[in-house]
């Protein structure tokens, strides 16, 4: 589409959308980590959902490529906000013991939806055009999505209550949900809100209330902040940043030089592009489910150090199938199937690498940590999307993706040797 509509030619040029989108994603998970544990999960959720709105109408009426890159800045801190507070409430929902199951369910409907949306629109544009009913489909959905968003319930009390569990304190049932709610008695504020052995009832609504105010001030405290500074030394966090930083590069590269290696290098049509990338994207939502939750029960080593394997055979794959067979119809299938392979091998990795960064935090400051950890995860669209580019450019397109599976089989094994399994 870059060239198509806005005559944009080289492969830096066409992925510098991605690069945008990317760094402006990364920082706004900087950000979101902490003002989701201060404010709430819900307003971060909406706030994303109204800035997303205008960039598809802006898209659609874009005179140049350099109007696309920026307002993929507005994009990127939308999904930021909206991505990272998804993540943080199904994790507050499942609880300490499920929280590969808490991700994998959200990453599945999210990619699924993507892979979905990608392949209707790869459609659309074959018949019809780039411009304007993909565009106008997408601001009907971002409509939709931000008035679902003002009826999402805030998880603080979750969180507050997962922290007193963390803690060795314990929070004790509702006596009568509908009226009262059975808590230790604390004053209003205190930082661990179950220090008293004495119970009180108290009005669900000022329950609520105690929760979101004592989960505020814990994520606020100076302890907290030194357990988030001391997570720069701790090796299971570095190694699964890393690999999360090397997947969104591997990302980047799929979504910006596999359809230019399709389309302009091997003739296929836009329609059959979309198809066989969607198949990427499908299986890696699809995929997910079982994943975090099985990573859960087995620990989070073995689907990292095996996703990684995977994705490294699969790009291999996919950049070697022209050199394979000079039949089209089987080179297809092969695509087909390298796509399918590294979105099992992404599923496999992607809700088990958050997984096992929130297990090294407290819930209190979990959305900080996971923040940190996403901010790096996807300032990897950026670096891969200009590193590899500028590879494709130098030394052409096919080695840009043997570049990008030696990186992903190096972090791959570092994972294997370096990871050590919390129980």
């Amino acid at each position: 589409m870059a060239s198509a509509v806005w005559g944009e030619e080289s492969y830096k040029g066409k992925v510098m959308f991605i690069i945008s989108f990317g760094c402006a994603k990364a920082a706004t998970n900087l950000i979101v980590g902490p003002l989701a544990d201060w404010y709430g999960r819900r307003v971060t959720l909406i706030a994303g959902m109204i800035l997303g709105l205008p960039v598809p109408i802006v898209v659609l009426f874009a005179q140049s490529w350099s109007l696309v890159v920026v307002v993929n800045v507005l994009f990127g801190v939308s999904q930021g906000l909206i991505g990272s507070s998804l993540i943080f409430m199904m994790v507050d929902v499942f609880g300490l013991s499920a929280k590969g199951t808490a991700v994998g369910i959200s990453e599945c409907t999210i990619y699924s939806s993507v892979a979905t949306v990608s392949i209707a629109a790869a459609a659309l544009a074959d018949a019809y055009g780039y411009r304007p009913i993909p565009f106008l489909i997408g601001a009907l959905v971002g409509a939709i999505g931000l008035a679902a968003s003002f009826l999402v319930t805030d998880t603080m009390d979750l969180v507050a209550a997962q922290q007193a569990a963390a803690t060795g304190a314990t929070l004790d049932a509702a006596h009568d949900a509908g009226f009262v709610e059975e808590v230790p008695l604390a004053e209003m504020g205190s930082i661990d809100p179950a220090t008293s052995a004495e119970t009180g009832l108290i009005p669900v609504s000022h329950a609520n209330a105690n929760a979101n105010a004592n989960a505020s001030a814990i994520a606020s405290s100076p302890t907290v902040t030194r357990a988030i500074l001391g997570l720069a030394t701790n090796r299971n966090f570095i190694l699964v940043a890393v690999c999360g930083l090397v997947s969104k590069g591997q990302d980047a590269v799929i979504w910006g030089l596999a359809p230019e290696f399709l389309e302009t290098r091997h003739g296929l049509s836009l329609a059959a592009t979309g198809l066989i990338i969607g198949l990427y994207t499908g299986a890696w939502g699809l995929s997910q489910l079982a994943f975090g939750s099985l990573s859960d029960t087995y620990g989070r080593k073995l689907f990292l150090t095996g996703g990684m394997a995977a994705n490294t055979v699969a790009i291999l794959l996919f950049v070697a199938t022209p050199d394979l067979t000079p039949w089209l119809p089987l080179r297809i299938i092969l695509w087909s199937l390298s796509m399918v392979l590294l979105g099992i091998g992404t599923a496999s990795i992607y809700p088990t690498m958050q997984a096992a960064a929130a297990d090294e935090v407290e819930p209190a400051w979990r959305g900080s940590s996971l923040g940190i950890y996403r901010a790096i995860r996807d300032f990897g669209l950026a670096v891969g999307a200009l590193s590899v580019s500028s590879v494709a450019d130098a030394v052409g397109l096919e080695w840009s993706f043997v570049a990008l599976a030696v990186v992903v089989g190096l972090v791959g094994a570092s994972i294997a040797f370096g990871y050590v399994n919390r129980s």
